[in-house]
């Protein structure tokens, strides 16, 4: 996948970070980027064959810690937490059929401004971290009729 590190690289992120290294938390951080934008569920599942023992509550206190140290982002799409490996803004496509969700192309420019940090609302000015634009459509696969 795009932006894949290298298993060094992975390494000294997780360790200047202050997280424990385990196979388990290192295998969570790493799929974060081989299933593209998943779930805890989909990690958890990806992953319980490999690591029969590992509870849900393993993956999903992970991936919280990784947000919080900023090595991932959380897309949040109907209610459901989906985690990004790709730190540098970019806008995404959502599939309103089957809900796959992967990165606009990189050569077409964003709609969102990144620039921006301050939007005025009614109640004052808000103090923007963060901003992502999500373009949603039928993806290819299922129109044509392979979800």
């Amino acid at each position: 996948m795009k932006g894949m590190r290298s298993l060094s690289h992975t390494l000294d992120i997780l360790r200047s970070s202050g997280i424990r290294i385990t196979p388990q938390r290192l295998a969570v951080y790493e799929s974060i980027a081989v299933l593209d934008h998943p779930a805890a569920d989909d990690i958890y599942e990806n992953l319980r064959g490999v690591y029969p023992a590992m509870s849900v509550a393993t993956v999903y206190n992970t991936v919280e810690r990784l947000v919080q140290e900023g090595l991932v982002h959380v897309i949040a799409i109907n209610g459901k937490r989906r985690y990004d490996f790709r730190l540098e803004h970019h806008d995404h496509l959502l599939c309103q059929q089957c809900h796959r969700l992967e990165d606009f192309p990189d050569d077409l420019p964003p709609l969102g401004n990144a620039n921006s940090r301050e939007v005025s609302a009614d109640d004052g000015m808000w103090a923007i971290n963060r901003q992502t634009v999500i373009w949603e459509g039928i993806c290819p696969k299922c129109m044509n009729g392979r979800p």
